[in-house]
Parts: structure tokens; sequence; C-alpha cells
């Protein structure tokens, strides 16, 4: 009774599993459309989701749960649901960015997949099931202004935001859309929206109340000092912001759209000992080591740190190095110096200019790229500072500009070293417009500080400049940044192609008694004590060659006949004899050959009850008549060892060809056979009418030759190889076609035929017969 209980027990547990995978459905997905950098908020309503199940304090337990996956023809992607809003008839998750195409939800409930005829009654690309990431459901991010700043400042994004709508006071956007701005993030910190204590927006709105374009403001939070990238969230069908490419800027090997820096207020005491060795206290904020050990130069060198907080620094001073710098790398941006009402004749007089002239001003700025206000007319200016390369590459400088504006770099960090690179002395808005505005290619260090210097002049309306550089080298793509241009490399090859050459000695070579091989094999089964050994085969095998299926119980004829009919033993012979015994027999097999050694015959079977072994009882000895060049694993047939050129070249040519079936080798053409070829090379080929050509160097059916994408089999009324004309052929005597062939081959034969009319007359048609044709080129 004890097994008929556990039975009953199993069939109560399967149907309970039946019956739960029945209730488990998908019946709709919503939105059906968001955003391609992903965060867009998916609702999955249906059954039999998982409840209870959807938490555990077992991290390993990674099926626990529901997980969903948006798939595509080509891609899984997951989508990370948010258990807190998931119960047994819904599944809420937030999906992550994904390409731009079409994709069908799929749900895993504790591990287990819904089926797929269970997702919305299993229909192909279900449109209730299908979500589709679109580009205009995509928020953008188009420009961020400023693009540096201390920890906290504020950041103007602009792009398709969508809304002017942040939290919950208002229903609709003034565009009449019920789309929300849900949060903001700079480098991975909240971006506050809202002015501290308050209900007041530092900044949101649309271009008009048509338009989904407009921009935000908000604060940053946090005090790290680095590299940020900006993103927004949108509810309802939008999600995350996806950023324009070209907003990306590249600096230590970073893409970043925001970059935060610390502030110095104060250095004490403000002089000290020539030979260094004074502590020097550095007061400021945001002194930040979070990317990399803080730094301090003082004179160009290094002063030693003694101690760090976010507000101060303390260092020993170096001793002083008598050099000529004048001024020093290692300050943050570039000096910028503007004499108003300025019209030097000529650009270069500007170098001379200096802070006692009159109109001068002088401030800081972060970028080589600046645009000075509309009613600053006809001046000066001179940008100053040290460009550090992150990596050791060529670089090609550029500039443009409005109206008069010149390039000069130092090589040696040395402003009085500088030459002049690159010009141009009218307004341009490219970088290659003019061969002036190009520097020559330049090989710069990693971590050396080169001087640069870039001269302006304007005469009225705006004035600007804007330097950028070259880089050959570039861990970015142009799909990531618009400032990188992928590489195309044209590879040409060429080789020389040399026969090879192999030779083949015999030294001391001398003839002798040859001695037989003799190997044993033993056969034991336990199938001899239980009469039942009519189903119990194995095989022999000898190099790559295997017998059939032989009987445990076999003759010694039986297993003499199925090694003689072995290629690698062939044109030797083998004879067998049998001994049997109560679990099974041995067999003696003499190798009658004049070849000498063998290796030992091996043997497989898949029946557990067979041992088999093989035992050398005499080593064979070669005659040294003949010898045997192997290949591959293929064998030749014996060559005499003092054989000439052409009797070597036959037989390694045998070696290489494939044997043919004695059907094919007995064909030829008589009143049963209207056509033949084999398309050897002893036999004439004339690719005229086949139009395909002899190859004798990829294998063949059997023989060496085949032909290569013939255009025909056989063609009536012209002279073949043979110089033959062949009649039409009779389909009433020959009615059968047979052709060997390998390779990929349209599924068909087309066939000329012509037939009598019963009306009179005969008719000629052309007819393709489909066919199927193995594929490939076994």
């Amino acid at each position: 009774m004890d097994w008929l209980r556990k039975a009953e027990f199993l069939s109560l547990a399967i149907l309970c599993l039946w019956s739960l995978s029945d209730a488990q459905r998908v019946t709709k997905l919503t939105p059906k459309k968001g955003s391609l950098n992903g965060a867009t908020r998916l609702t999955i309503e249906g059954e039999g989701f998982a409840q209870e199940n959807q938490f555990t304090l077992n991290a390993n337990k990674k099926d626990f749960g529901n997980s969903v996956y948006l798939v595509s023809d080509t891609r899984s992607i997951p989508c990370d649901v948010e258990r807190d809003s998931t119960h047994g008839n819904q599944i809420t998750c937030y999906t992550r960015p994904m390409p731009y195409g079409t994709y069908v939800v799929r749900v895993t409930v504790d591990g287990v997949p819904i089926p797929q005829s269970r997702i919305c009654n299993g229909a192909n690309s279900p449109y209730w099931c299908t979500f589709y990431p679109q580009p205009y459901h995509s928020p953008t991010i188009t420009s961020v202004t400023p693009t540096s700043g201390l920890p906290g400042a504020l950041v103007t994004v602009r792009g398709r935001i969508v809304t002017d709508v942040y939290g919950s006071n208002t229903d609709r956007s003034s565009n009449g859309l019920e789309v929300r701005v849900l949060r903001a993030y700079m480098g991975g910190m909240p971006c506050e929206l809202l002015r501290p204590n308050s209900d007041d927006l530092y900044g949101l709105s649309l271009d008009s109340e048509q338009s989904q374009w407009g921009k935000m403001t908000c604060k940053m939070t946090g005090t790290y000092v680095g590299h940020h990238n900006m993103s927004y969230i949108l509810d309802s069908s939008f999600g995350r912001s996806l950023p324009d490419k070209a907003l990306f800027v590249s600096s230590l090997n970073k893409l970043a759209m925001f970059q935060t820096y610390a502030v110095v207020n104060g250095v004490s005491p403000s002089a000290g000992s020539s030979r260094g060795g004074t502590i020097l206290t550095i007061d400021g904020r945001h002194f930040d080591e979070t990317d990399r050990p803080a730094t301090v130069l003082v004179g160009g060198q290094d002063c030693r740190i003694l101690s760090l907080s976010d507000e101060r620094i303390t260092c020993v001073t170096p001793e002083y190095q008598i050099n000529n710098m004048t001024v020093f790398p290692g300050g943050r941006g570039l000096k910028m110096e503007v004499w108003n009402d300025s019209r030097p004749g000529d650009l270069d007089e500007a170098l001379d200019y200096d802070g006692n002239r009159t109109g001068y001003s002088v401030s800081w700025v972060d970028s080589l790229s600046h645009t000075w206000p509309r009613e600053l007319e006809y001046f000066v200016a001179r940008l100053s500072g040290f460009i550090v390369p992150t990596e050791t590459d060529n670089y090609t400088f550029y500039i443009k500009g409005d109206d008069r504006y010149a390039l000069h770099f130092s090589h040696t960090g040395l402003p009085q070293d500088k030459v002049k690179i690159a010009y141009e002395n009218y307004v341009t808005t490219h970088f290659y417009r003019s061969s002036n505005q190009r520097s020559e290619r330049m090989y710069l260090e990693k971590g050396k500080p080169y001087y640069i210097e870039v001269l302006l002049q304007d005469y009225a309306i705006v004035g600007s400049v804007n330097v950028g550089f070259l880089k050959e080298k570039s861990p970015f793509t142009a799909q990531q940044s618009v400032e990188s241009v992928n590489e195309v490399q044209l590879i040409w090859t060429s080789y020389s192609k040399y026969p090879e050459t192999q030779v083949v000695s015999f030294q001391n070579w001398t003839a002798a008694e040859p001695i037989k091989e003799v190997q044993m094999v033993t056969i034991n089964s336990s199938c001899f004590n239980l009469n039942s050994c009519a189903y119990t085969f194995y095989r022999l095998n000898y190099n790559s060659h295997s017998t059939g299926p032989i009987p445990v119980s076999a003759s010694a004829a039986d297993v003499q006949n199925a090694l003689n009919s072995l290629w690698s033993i062939k044109p030797d012979t083998v004879q067998v004899t049998k001994v049997d015994f109560s679990t099974g027999a041995t067999y003696t097999v003499v190798f009658n050959s004049r070849r000498g050694d063998y290796e030992s015959l091996r043997y497989e079977t898949i029946a557990d009850s067979v041992n088999i072994t093989v035992t050398e009882l005499t080593k064979g000895k070669p005659s040294l008549e003949t010898f045997t060049l192997g290949w591959g694993g293929i064998y030749s047939r014996p060559v005499d060892f003092n054989a000439n050129a052409s009797e070597v070249q036959s037989a390694l040519e045998a070696m290489l060809s494939a044997e043919c079936p004695s059907e094919i080798l007995a064909t030829e053409e008589d009143r049963d056979v209207i056509y033949f070829r084999d398309y050897e090379a002893d036999q004439p080929f004339h690719s005229r009418y086949s139009s395909g050509r002899r190859v004798l160097d990829t294998e063949a059916f059997c023989g060496r030759g085949s032909v290569m994408n013939p255009g025909r089999l056989f063609m009536s009324g012209v002279k073949w190889d043979s110089m033959k004309i062949y009649n039409p052929v009779s389909l009433r005597q020959y009615s059968t076609l047979c052709f060997a062939y390998k390779g990929y081959l349209r599924n068909e034969i087309g066939v000329v035929f012509s037939y009598a009319r019963s009306t009179g007359g005969t008719r000629r048609e052309s007819y393709r017969i489909p066919v199927i044709l193995n594929q490939g080129y076994e």
C-alpha cells in the first residue's frame, strides 16, 4: 500500500502545479511607448504573479518573486521590478536603456517562466504585451550651462523637457500634456528643482504653450569634485532623459557634461625660506580626494602635504629652484586679459601689451572657447595658460573666431619660447576654412605642461574665439561622442605561394625475411551465460576506419571478412581463427602482410556486459621491399623502395583520391547508359558547354576530379569532352538521372524536352523540376 499512497500523493502534487501554471497569465502592458534611455515605469497586468515570495533574506535565491524581461528578436533586457508596488494581479517595473525596436514582455514567477501561450493569449508580437522605446518619447538634453562650477552650483538644462510641471500641485503642463518632472540628478546625486523651504522653482519653463522644448534649472547637491553627468526623469510614457552626444567633453579620458572644482580662498604665510621647509596653510573649500590624492605645487614643484580636510591643506614648501620660469602650471583655467579701445595694425603688436596699457582688465575663464558681450567693441584679448595632455599622442590644433586671431604654443612650457602655430585674419565659423587655421602635427607627452596663448582682435558686433585639437588616439567612438571619429583602415594583403617540397630518403636499406604480425582479440560477455547474445555487438577499428557491428558470438570468418573490408588494411589481408570458452572467445588475427609491425586493433562497444582485450602475440617485421606513405591518417598502397618518381606520384595521387563504388567503376556508355562522365584528369575536359571548371584540389565523390559551379550537366547536339555529339535522350528508354554533388544548390533541376502533340507536330518546353537537395559540403 505504501507505493500506492506515494503515487497518489505525486499525482496530487502534479495536479496542483498544473493548476497553478494554468492560472498564470499576462493580459496587458502599459504604457506602450517610452524612453530609449530607460526609467519608463511599466505596469503589467495579469494573474498568478508572486506575492508573499517577492521578498527573501537569502541574497543567493535570485529566483524568488517576479522577474520581467523585455525581449526583441536579438536581445533580452531586464525590467527592474518595483516590489512594493506589485501584487498577484499587477507588476510594476522600470525599463533600462535599450535600442529602438519592438519588445515583447516575458514574466518569470519564482524562477518559472509564464509560457508564451499565456502571454496575451499566445499571439505573435501581441500589441497589448509589447513595448516600443521611441526617440519622440525620450526627453532630451541639448545643452548644460555652465559647464563647470563649484559643488552646489545652479545648472540650467535645455532640451525637449516636455513639461513645465514638477510635483503634484498641477495636473497638466501648459502645453496640455499630463506629464511631470519626477526628479533630476547630477553625478548620481539629486539636483534640487525647488528653492529651500519653499515651493518656488529655480526655473522650469517651456518655449511656448504649443512646445515641448524648454529649460529647467536645479541646484547641485553633494561635495564631489570631478566630472558629472546630468539626467532627469519624467513620468507617464516618457522616462529618463537622453543626452545629446555633442554635450560630452572629454577630459581625463572621461565623458561628462559638467565639472566641479575646489576653490582656494587664501594662502599663508605669503613668504618663506628659499631653502624650503616653510609650513604653508591653504584655506578654501571642497578639497576632495575621491578620484585621486591631492597635490600642491609651489613654483612648479611638489609641496609635501602634511594634513588635509575639506577646507584646509597644510604642506611643507620645497627648496626654491633658480630657472627661467615666470608663470607656473598647476592652476585651474586660463588667464584672460582684455584691452579696450585697442586697434593694432597687426595682431602681433598685441604680444607686447601688458597691464600698464590703458583699458586693461583681467579675469579667469575655464575654456578656450569664449564669446565676449556684444556691447564690447574694438578690443584686444589674450588668453594664456597651460595645456597638460592626458595621453602621449600626436596633436593638431585648430582655431576659429571673429575677427582676427592667432594661436601661439611653447614646447618648453616657457612663454618666451612660444611660436605662432595657427592664425587667420578674417571671420570664420569653421575650423577647416583655411590651412592657416591648422597647426602642424605635434608630438606631445602625457603629463607635461605646454604653454599656450591665444590673441584676438575684435572690431565690432560680437567677438569670439574657439580653439580645438585633434588627437590620433581615443578610447571613445563616434557613437559615444561627436568629438570622436571612427578610424577606418584599408588592409591590403599579398602572399607568395610556394609548393611544399619533401624529400624521402632511404639509407641503410636492406631487404630481410618478413615476419607476420599476430594479434589476439579476447571477447568476454555475461550474455553467454544467459544465452542472450543475439543483440550484443562491438566494432574493431584500425587507424581511422571502423568495421560494422560484429556480434560477440561471431565466427572467425565473420571477423575476418569485417577486418578485410577496412581500407586501412587493404591491399593486405588477415586470417582469423577462433577458440571458444564459456564466457566468450579468443580470435587470433594473422596479418598476411610483408609491411611488418601493425598498430594494435582498437575496439568500441556500448554494451556494459562486454569486455575486450587486444594483445600483440608476434610483432611484425617488414621485408623492406616496399614502403607506405601516410598523410592525415590515410595511407598509400605499398610502393617499391626503388620505385621511380612516376610510381611514387601515382601512389600519392591514389592516396588523395576517394575510392569509387564498384558500380561506378564498372559503368560505361552502352545501350543502358547514354551519357557518363567522372571528370578525372585522364579524360579531356572543355568548359564551353558545362560552364564549370574542373578541379582536382577538393575532395570528390570518388576519384579526384569534379566540376565546380557547372551550369549544365548534359546538352544534346554539341560536341562534349569526348568530341562526341549526343542526340536528344529518349525519356522512354533512359528515365534515370544520377549525379553526386556537394555545396549549396538551388532546389530544382532544369530540363528542356520535346514531345509529340496529340494534334500533330512536336512542342519544345523548358521546365524546372523542384527537388529537395541536401545543402552543405559533407
